[in-house]
């Protein structure tokens, strides 16, 4: 399936002329359940309709309309996307319709989309068809139609680019699979959310273009302005370890956004020109896809950010800070170190290596060696974490008893041989290398002059 994708996805698109239209009737679409036909002044158009088995909320159904690519039939697309990818089943399980239109046959003697608002009538104009089909559905079933969405595929994908400018009213965001936006500008007024899938591998229509087709980033780019995002507030990231690059630019007049996610590998092999399926941090594209489609252009918490990129929609934080790279914005995260400790209960919340400080000193109990602050360092003490010593210090040398060599003569505390810290010099390397024989970091840096060496330097 996923090979006769990338067969029927072969286009040199050639604009709107003369050339006669006629209807694919190979395709035997009246075949399929949910077949639907439009007719308006004995133009024909035809679609598949997939329904969720539930019912609609007050406000009606979401609906998805998602365009096949080059020379294909809406009943084989709606059996390998709709069926065979699971976007029928997420349909039905998030209750959203999603529509399957088909595409007229034209001078190029298969059926694909014609990009441009151009001819008179619903078989030439696969704009006027669009705005006619999701008419047409909506006298049928209950459509919200503030929740209207455009999905393509390859030339498919040139189609949903087009609805992005030329019905604007229709559809806020848009989604493209291996397809690319084909020369032409959009009224000023125009803001529309983008989101891009892409093959680094697409030898069809290439990622940076070809003699056939502009640059997938040239669209990208295009859109960006267009939505007034600056350039500059562009976030990449790498996902699945390197497999997948994506690009988001926010923030965007209207609340717009424009995404672009580079496949470099998918399932082990180099990503081409298909539709995408395979998990991306844990969602298929179709998953983000509708997550994308289903946050509405809203920005609940007033941030400047669109609620479908906001790593916390519902609390602001326009600089998205996220401590540990989780996707949750730190306001709203509750571990920001992702440590397994609650914020809350978390002395140190960014610091993945801290989260106790039982003295209160700002040290961290790993790196505290008196995590009590008791005068008995830890690795002498029988319980580290309760103050439960009996502090004497006979000889008044500032060393407790508990842990000094010599507790009646002050001019000793320790023994020489041992390691009062752990770090495995002798005491009395340390002090003779200007170390601290009570703390493990102070080390002596070997190599260095002992102190009875520059003892004698100096009384020379």
């Amino acid at each position: 399936m996923q090979q006769k994708l990338a067969l029927i996805a072969c286009l040199f698109w050639v604009p709107y002329g003369a050339a006669q239209i006629g209807q694919p009737t190979f395709c035997g679409n009246e075949s399929s359940e949910g077949f639907h036909r439009i007719e308006v002044n004995g133009a024909v158009r035809e679609f598949i309709l997939h329904v969720p088995d539930i019912e609609p909320s007050d406000s009606g159904f979401p609906l998805l309309i998602n365009f096949h690519g080059f020379g294909d039939c809406a009943k084989d697309y709606a059996e390998v996307i709709g069926e065979f990818y699971g976007l029928n089943s997420l349909a039905s399980e998030a209750g959203f319709i999603v529509a399957y239109p088909q595409a007229m046959v034209r001078e190029k003697g298969s059926p694909y989309w014609e990009p441009g608002d151009i001819g008179p009538n619903i078989e030439i104009n696969d704009v006027m068809f669009t705005r006619r089909l999701v008419s047409d559905v909506g006298n049928k079933i209950p459509v919200d139609f503030g929740k209207t969405f455009a999905l393509g595929y390859s030339n498919g994908g040139m189609m949903a680019y087009d609805l992005a400018c030329n019905a604007a009213d229709l559809f806020d965001s848009v989604a493209i699979m291996s397809g690319v936006k084909l020369d032409g500008d959009c009224d000023d007024s125009v803001a529309t959310s983008i989101l891009h899938f892409h093959g680094s591998y697409d030898d069809v229509i290439p990622l940076d273009g070809s003699g056939d087709f502009p640059s997938v980033y040239d669209g990208i780019n295009f859109w960006v302005e267009q939505n007034r995002i600056p350039e500059s507030t562009g976030i990449v990231s790498s996902l699945n370890g390197g497999d997948v690059m994506r690009e988001q630019y926010l923030g965007g007049m209207e609340s717009t956004e424009v995404s672009l996610y580079v496949i470099n590998s998918e399932f082990g092999k180099p990503a081409g020109h298909s539709w995408f399926s395979a998990e991306i941090e844990g969602q298929t594209p179709s998953q983000i896809i509708w997550s994308f489609f289903s946050a509405g252009g809203s920005d609940s918490d007033g941030d400047g950010l669109n609620n479908k990129v906001d790593n916390c929609p519902e609390i602001a934080n326009a600089d998205q800070a996220d401590n540990d790279s989780d996707g949750e914005g730190d306001v709203c995260d509750s571990d920001d170190d992702n440590d397994g400790t609650n914020d809350d209960n978390d002395a140190f919340p960014f610091d993945d290596t801290e989260s106790l400080d039982t003295d209160g000193d700002g040290i961290g109990n790993n790196e505290d060696y008196d995590d009590d602050a008791d005068g008995i360092l830890d690795s002498f003490d029988d319980a580290p974490l309760v103050v439960n010593a009996i502090v004497v210090d006979s000889d008044s040398d500032g060393v407790i008893d508990s842990v000094d060599a010599y507790p009646n003569d002050p001019t000793k505390q320790y023994s020489g041989s041992g390691d009062l810290d752990g770090d495995g010099y002798s005491n009395d390397e340390e002090v003779d290398y200007c170390s601290n024989p009570f703390d493990k970091i102070s080390q002596p840096e070997l190599g260095g002059l002992s102190l009875p060496l520059i003892q004698v330097i100096t009384e020379q």
